[in-house]
């Protein structure tokens, strides 16, 4: 029995010099690859920030890893990353450049849907004809049901017209990319520069009526056509620009520049207007012309 209990002890003596040596070996050991490391991860840290060609290589490396991983993804993760990035591009108010028209949600109120009043029935079908003739003898195609709804809204809001129509289409982008491709005309561009002029004119009546003076600058007047493409093409919405506060400042910076790229110019105006800010302008003027018109059309003995 003794001999057991002696075994016993010396086992637990042995476990416990065992346990007390690794231990005081592991930290000695442990502190000196901490220290290890740290000197390595220094060395590297210097290198990699003073070596270009390393850097280099490293981003190469990140994008090919980024690459592959893209290459991944499934379609709705691809669908879902480009509706945010388009979503984002609506809420920051980001756009490539001036000629990129605004979203829909920056336009002026609709007073009353057209499909809700029966008695434009017959109207609406006259200027839906009308619509897809324009789009068809310029354009070559029909219109979208987007295009052709909002048209439909403006003609029977009395916003636009045939006339007015072919002046946007003319001055759209669509049709300048069209214009290029048909090199065979001899002058594919002259309907579209015509139309331009067309469309100066009544951007220098606004301008007038807004700053009672004639606009003479034919540089500002071609950034305000870019400004007002940017906008659709809205009247309420241009007119808010020429009254807006800043609108002065915005026009001096670009007096005061010698050169306005199309990237330049709309950072410019993202600087100098907010597009809820000037839709709530446009709402106003929009209401006052809706009440004018409704005095025009009663008589006077009423």
């Amino acid at each position: 029995m003794k001999k057991y209990i002696l075994i016993a002890v010396l086992t637990l003596i042995i476990l416990f010099v065992v346990i007390y040596v690794s231990d005081y070996v592991k930290s000695i050991y442990f502190d000196d690859c901490i220290e290890d490391f740290k000197d390595a991860y220094s060395l590297i840290k210097e290198k990699f920030e003073n070596d270009d060609d390393l850097v280099a290589k490293y981003d190469a490396l990140v994008k090919s890893r980024s690459e592959a991983l893209s290459g991944d993804a499934t379609p709705q993760e691809v669908s879902f990353s480009a509706e945010m990035e388009k979503y984002k591009t609506k809420v920051y108010d980001k756009y490539e450049t001036i000629n990129d028209p605004i979203g829909d949600e920056y336009l002026p109120y609709r007073a009353k849907n057209y499909r809700s009043d029966p008695s434009a029935i017959s109207t609406n079908n006259l200027n839906e004809y009308t619509i897809i003739n324009v789009y068809k003898n310029i354009l070559d195609r029909q219109p979208t049901d987007k295009e052709l709804n909002m048209n439909l809204q403006d003609f029977y809001e009395k916003d636009l017209d045939e006339d007015i129509l072919k002046l946007r289409i003319y001055n759209s982008t669509e049709y300048k990319i069209i214009t290029n491709m048909q090199s065979n005309d001899v002058k594919p561009e002259l309907v579209a520069n015509i139309s331009k002029e067309h469309l100066k004119d009544k951007l220098k009546k606004f301008y007038k009526e807004q700053h009672n003076t004639e606009l003479t600058n034919t540089r500002i007047l071609d950034i305000l056509v870019k400004c007002y493409v940017h906008l659709q093409f809205n009247d309420y919405l241009f007119r808010a620009m020429l009254m807006h506060d800043k609108y002065n400042e915005f026009e001096y910076n670009i007096r005061r520049e010698l050169i306005v790229s199309d990237n330049k110019l709309l950072e410019m105006f993202d600087n100098s207007f907010i597009l809820y800010e000037l839709r709530l302008i446009a709402n106003e003027l929009k209401k006052q012309d809706i009440i004018k018109r409704k005095a025009m059309t009663t008589p006077v003995s009423l």
